[in-house]
């Protein structure tokens, strides 16, 4: 029996909230930072992914747009995001900009990551239908944005999602990299 899923990543028109999975590009987060002293940085993200629940966010969404519910409970503060680094300047540890230096993938180590067979990170295809470049998600690496402030950004920083099973395989790659117990090590 042939498979019935076709496509990796599709784009909503009209798109009202966001979803599990959403594609975002160009996103600036602004972060305190400094010791003693604080101050506000501004990050910029040229994509990122969005790994908040859906269930979170379309009871976020359905509360805050039905008067008749109005269950503030239900509200989202913030808005999960891992950045999605160009694969490019991940293999040659550019990724970050140049205040920090990442490591340089060799090739057997980029097979691994490029295959999502390194727990710590997920290999987004490219897709030339949509824009999408070859992306490395590092899930050591997460922000929160400001629900509004996201929601006002939707037209122009929303770029595609990624189709159901492809985003189910990606939470739970990420949710079993969180959820990993880190053993000591014994000396013998």
């Amino acid at each position: 029996m042939q498979s019935q899923v076709v496509n990796q990543y599709t784009k909503t028109k009209d798109k009202k909230r966001f979803n599990q999975g959403d594609i975002l590009k160009d996103i600036s987060l602004f972060v305190l930072t400094g010791s003693g002293e604080l101050q506000v940085s501004e990050i910029n993200l040229e994509y990122a992914i969005v790994v908040s629940q859906d269930c979170d966010l379309e009871h976020d969404y359905n509360n805050r747009n039905n008067p008749a519910k109005k269950d503030e409970d239900k509200f989202l503060p913030n808005i999960l995001l891992l950045p999605a680094y160009l694969a490019t300047k991940f293999r040659t540890g550019e990724h970050r900009g140049d205040e920090i230096k990442g490591l340089t993938w060799g090739s057997d180590k980029w097979k691994l990551i490029s295959q999502n067979n390194e727990a710590r990170f997920h290999f987004i295809s490219q897709s030339e239908d949509y824009q999408i470049p070859e992306l490395v998600l590092d899930f050591k690496h997460l922000y929160t944005i400001d629900r509004d402030m996201l929601y006002n950004k939707m037209g122009n920083v929303y770029l595609a999602s990624i189709c159901e099973l492809y985003r189910e395989l990606l939470s739970q790659r990420y949710s079993n990299f969180l959820g990993r117990i880190g053993l000591p090590e014994i000396s013998s």
